[in-house]
């Protein structure tokens, strides 16, 4: 992990050159299990004309996926992945749930130059409502539409990410209400993928088919200045 990054200094010539190596430490990244077990009667999975199997396996995997991204977003770091909402404080409002343009202003530049050239907005649908509804000195949006598909929004001219897994927008004290960050400054780890197996004798009695669904991961921040939330007093 980076906690404080190298200083290049002028030199002149024959003088002798510093030394800067940073401060770095290190995290380790462990793997967390998510699972869960899908059960569908032996009728089911035989007499239906439709691809039960298939869509058990879909929603299984949003499942595991829906686990994982509330992970990375809102967990601690003990004993659990680290999300990004647990970052550095970079604004704090001055009127809990009272979001304004020179609030969001301060919010991004609370990030430092170098992590801002890369940085993205990450929060709810309803702080995204919130956010679209604020303008500038000239009466326009600050909110800025995607010009195609698979072109993202933007706000304050860089990326936006919605999601439900981000905290809902709200007036509750030191509630975390978005975050400004760079992506290159978590990692997240995915050991050995996402596993199914499939079982006709777990729960025979019942004459029941199971699927047990599990994934391993872990995340964690560092680079700890490259994430920036925005707060409630």
């Amino acid at each position: 992990t980076t906690l404080s990054r190298p200083v290049a200094s002028l030199t002149g010539e024959g003088s002798s050159i510093g030394i800067s190596d940073g401060t770095f430490s290190s995290a380790t990244l462990s793997a967390y299990k998510y699972a869960l077990i899908s059960q569908a009667s032996a009728e089911l999975v035989s007499d239906n004309s439709a691809d039960v199997v298939n869509y058990i396996g879909r929603i299984a995997g949003d499942a595991l996926n829906l686990a994982l991204t509330d992970a990375v977003t809102n967990g601690t770091g003990a004993g659990q992945p680290e999300g990004v909402m647990t970052g550095t404080v970079g604004k704090t409002l001055d009127v809990a749930g009272v979001v304004t343009a020179d609030n969001c202003l301060e919010w991004f530049y609370s990030l430092p130059a170098e992590e801002r050239d890369g940085g993205v907005f990450y929060f709810s649908d309803t702080m995204a409502l919130a956010l679209r509804k604020l303008k500038g000195t000239d009466d326009h949006y600050i909110w800025q539409q995607g010009l195609s598909a698979d072109e993202p929004d933007r706000f304050l001219g860089k990326p936006v990410i919605t999601g439900s897994a981000a905290p809902t927008f709200d007036t509750t004290a030191s509630a975390v209400l978005g975050a400004f960050f760079n992506p290159s400054g978590t990692m997240l780890r995915v050991a050995g993928g996402l596993t199914a197996e499939r079982s006709n004798e777990f729960a025979w009695q019942e004459d029941l088919i199971s699927w047990k669904w599990r994934m391993r991961a872990d995340s964690r921040i560092v680079r700890p200045n490259s994430i920036a939330t925005l707060v409630n007093p």
